[in-house]
């Protein structure tokens, strides 16, 4: 089964995992909404989904590499081998991750 098979097979249940872990009103919290609300789009075209300028933005955050390791990170989780150290490393990414948008958005909004 390809990478992005087993991801998709799997990130909605993953997503709303990692989205009751977070604040009501955290960056995070948001941004996964809006992936939720993407992948859920019963929309197959992409074109007609809504992106805000600065969620677009945002998509330069995470490159492939990164991406990759919180796939095989997931995997890990997944077949339970050493699953709280893997769990762990994923939620110090994800701490770090929401950290630099936190900043980026401080930093965008007080820029005007």
């Amino acid at each position: 089964m390809k990478a992005i098979n087993l991801f998709m097979m799997n990130v909605s249940k993953v997503i709303d995992i990692l989205n009751s872990n977070y604040e009501t009103h955290s960056t995070i919290k948001n941004t996964l909404n809006h992936y939720i609300d993407v992948i859920r789009s019963k929309d197959s075209n992409r074109e007609n989904i809504e992106i805000n300028p600065v969620i677009d933005s945002l998509k330069e955050i995470w490159v492939h590499s990164e991406i990759q390791s919180a796939i095989s990170l997931l995997r890990l989780i997944h077949e339970n081998i050493n699953r709280d150290i893997y769990l762990d490393s994923l939620e110090l990414i994800l701490h770090n991750k929401e950290k630099f948008i936190n900043e980026y958005l401080h930093r965008i909004s007080t820029e005007y």
